[in-house]
């Protein structure tokens, strides 16, 4: 039961005398119209990645290389002449600023000399068999295995007016 296409009968329920274009596209004029539509999206997109690419390298100079301002080279002035002279940090007291250069010459002569870069207690430092042997010796209460940790060193939470436990 196939029935053969026929144009006429499906255009029965269309009034007479109306008139309709019943040639075929234009093909050429389509695919040219698609051609130049490509073209422009691509010219566009390249020219606002191209002003990007421009407005970029030029706010990049003017905030990274471009000349330093008089502002900055004033600072850079006084902080070398500090950091490059003698002076008094507080005359009262008799404390003197040193250049860094010979404050470096101090701390690698110090370090030669084996003295102690930083102020320390006078506390022995502990060895391994010290600790060791406080480790094999458990504390009363402490479980069997357990690291001991000074009392000193466990952190209290502060409690607060009002907010007492009972």
């Amino acid at each position: 039961m196939s029935k053969q296409f026929d144009a006429h009968q499906h255009l029965k329920h269309i009034p007479p005398g109306t008139q309709f274009d019943d040639s075929e596209p234009r093909s050429g004029r389509i695919f040219i119209a698609a051609i130049v539509s490509v073209v422009s999206i691509i010219v566009t997109i390249t020219g606002v990645y191209t002003y990007y690419s421009w407005y970029r390298s030029k706010v990049l100079f003017e905030r990274q290389l471009s000349p330093a301002s008089v502002e900055l080279k004033t600072i850079r002035s006084v902080e070398d002449q500090t950091l490059n002279t003698y002076g008094y940090v507080d005359k009262d007291k008799v404390i003197v600023r040193l250049p860094i250069a010979r404050a470096m010459e101090f701390v690698a002569g110090e370090s030669a000399e084996g003295k102690e870069k930083y102020p320390v207690l006078a506390k022995p430092v502990p060895k391994p068999e010290d600790l060791a042997a406080a480790a094999a010796v458990p504390a009363p209460g402490a479980v069997a295995g357990a690291i001991p940790v000074p009392a000193a060193t466990i952190p209290v939470a502060p409690v607060l007016p009002g907010k007492e436990k009972h």
